[in-house]
């Protein structure tokens, strides 16, 4: 369930929700950031990275977020950061966005216990690189990933050009899995 505000998440929680993200935007809207990491848990936590969003800024995310926990600000537990990719030179010719995989490690070594997954399908805009970027992101120890999927994604109702089908999904799955062992 997305959360823009305080009154979403408690919205949402009462309806049972244990899994809640932000909407990008408000990554770096501090009192919202603040009021949601005093008012999360029990339930799942992911800050989404907006696009112009530096390391900093998402560091600054995850600390405000956790400053406001009724658990304390030295657990990331049920905290996670999803990276969707970031503006770059060139994005709007070939890529919605460029994937920045260096902030998987980063993000896990500065806070110890914080999750991280990489949106493949947004961070690139394109199905054909969906699977590229899932096995980098395994790569540098994200923690999940996300993929758009849908049994006809030319009939996707918004970002057809990035979603996968069902059996492209499966050999994804299948390839990831056998990379742990």
């Amino acid at each position: 369930c997305e959360v823009r505000n305080v009154r979403d998440l408690e919205m949402a929680r009462d309806c049972g929700t244990r899994w809640f993200w932000t909407a990008a935007r408000i990554m770096q809207d501090y009192d919202d950031l603040r009021a949601i990491g005093a008012a999360y848990y029990p339930g799942t936590l992911i800050i989404k990275r907006g696009t112009g969003c530096t390391l900093r800024d998402v560091k600054g995310a995850v600390q405000h977020v956790m400053q406001s926990s009724p658990y304390g600000k030295t657990t990331a537990e049920g905290l996670w950061v999803c990276e969707r990719g970031i503006a770059g030179i060139g994005c709007e010719e070939d890529l919605r966005w460029r994937p920045d995989l260096l902030i998987v490690p980063q993000l896990k070594e500065a806070f110890p216990g914080l999750k991280v997954m990489v949106d493949c399908s947004h961070s690139t805009g394109r199905r054909e690189y969906v699977e590229p970027i899932a096995m980098a992101a395994k790569g540098v120890g994200a923690d999940g990933v996300m993929i758009e999927v849908m049994s006809n994604p030319e009939e996707s109702p918004s970002d057809a050009r990035q979603t996968i089908d069902i059996p492209t999904f499966r050999n994804i799955v299948v390839k990831l899995r056998r990379s742990e062992t």
